[in-house]
């Protein structure tokens, strides 16, 4: 979503020269203008390999197409992490002003948190063999020489921006749009009668997103007539953790991968989402346009301010937030008004929002200006 709606600005202002994308099922910007990996493209060959194999190799080529249209004649280029580095290169050769997406942390800091994650649930992480990450794979070294040959490395919170410059990357290279949210697809409820206390989780069930940590707090907390829904794919890594919970505690409900959430969101009655490492996930901003106040850690990269539209609580701590869930659980005034701002503060982050912010960036960076510096 956040591509498409970089798109639609680039276009509408005329700047649009080629899109290199996986596909484009989109029809208000030409077709002509997109060069697309299609069905024919050499990389189908390796289609039936696990995905962790298939999606470096996609990557890669779509790298190179990149770099073929940029060999045509461009000003600026906007690129995607995992995706990137041949093209990065040759902007840097090129004096073509670049930019790289990063939707997560610092790339170290990500992995050394899923790490210490699998190591303490005593689960194998799955990786590619050594000699197939030093040809496609998106390994550590790669994502190091992105961020090196990039001029600009734009992130979608401060919480992701702080891992680049806690890792020398200079905050004059550092750009911060966050993401936007469709307020009218995603709006509260009507207001209906009194139900029962649901706390939602919308995402994939993995270890990533601190479901464990979920799952601890809520079961400590046996709160009367209260529900706990997991809405998404549950990943193998956690699986035998989440079947030993949901069996013992008939309070947990799984409703599986959900295609559209809205009606989850509108019978819910708090959000949470305890992730260990995100770039900005847009379900936090779904769940607040919808009216839900939000109890979530700062690794989630969320808008949400601590004591105004939920609660911030730290990684990996089940107590705070069983604490968390707790309060607000027992203290309808705060839910309420909790959720009225997480809806009010939402509108300061409309897709259309996301395009003005884009677009400023691209002139200052275009022209070599100071990035602008917008708190949030």
């Amino acid at each position: 979503m956040d591509s498409l709606e970089a798109l639609r600005a680039i276009y509408a202002e005329g700047y649009l020269a080629k899109v290199v994308a996986y596909g484009n099922r989109q029809s208000e910007i030409p077709a002509s203008m997109f060069r697309c990996v299609g069905f024919l493209n050499p990389t189908r060959i390796f289609a039936n390999l696990p995905a962790r194999y298939y999606y470096p190799i996609k990557r890669k080529y779509l790298d190179r197409l990149a770099r073929r249209e940029l060999a045509r004649g461009a000003d600026l280029f906007h690129g995607w992490s995992s995706s990137s580095l041949e093209s990065l290169r040759f902007c840097r050769a090129r004096g073509i002003v670049s930019i790289l997406e990063n939707p997560g942390p610092y790339c170290t800091v990500a992995e050394s948190l899923i790490d210490a994650e699998y190591a303490a649930l005593g689960v194998r992480r799955k990786s590619q063999p050594a000699v197939f990450r030093s040809f496609f794979a998106q390994d550590e070294a790669y994502h190091l020489a992105e961020y090196a040959h990039a001029d600009y490395i734009l992130c979608e919170s401060s919480y992701t921006l702080e891992t680049f410059a806690e890792h020398g990357v200079s905050r004059d290279r550092l750009l911060l749009v966050p993401r936007g949210v469709d307020l009218d697809r995603f709006s509260p409820a009507p207001a209906k009668g009194r139900t029962p206390f649901r706390a939602l989780f919308v995402g994939a069930l993995r270890v990533r997103k601190g479901i464990r940590y979920l799952l601890e707090a809520w079961d400590s907390l046996r709160l009367p007539g209260a529900e706990l829904i997991l809405a998404g794919t549950v990943s193998d890594d956690v699986a035998p953790l989440l079947e030993r919970c949901v069996s013992r505690n008939p309070s947990i409900r799984l409703a599986g991968h959900v295609k559209d959430p809205v009606d989850l969101y509108r019978s819910a009655s708090v959000f949470v989402f305890p992730s260990l490492s995100e770039g900005s996930a847009k379900v936090c901003y779904e769940a607040m346009a919808c009216g839900l106040p939000v109890v979530v850690t700062p690794n989630a990269g969320s808008v949400a301010r601590d004591g105004v539209e939920g609660f911030l609580v730290p990684p990996h701590d089940a107590e705070a937030l069983s604490g968390r869930i707790e309060r607000l659980y027992r203290d309808e005034e705060t839910r309420v008004a909790m959720g009225r701002a997480a809806r009010a503060r939402m509108r300061e982050f409309t897709w259309e929002t996301h395009r003005e912010r884009l677009l400023e960036l691209y002139r200052k960076v275009h022209r070599r200006e100071p990035a602008p510096d917008r708190p949030l």
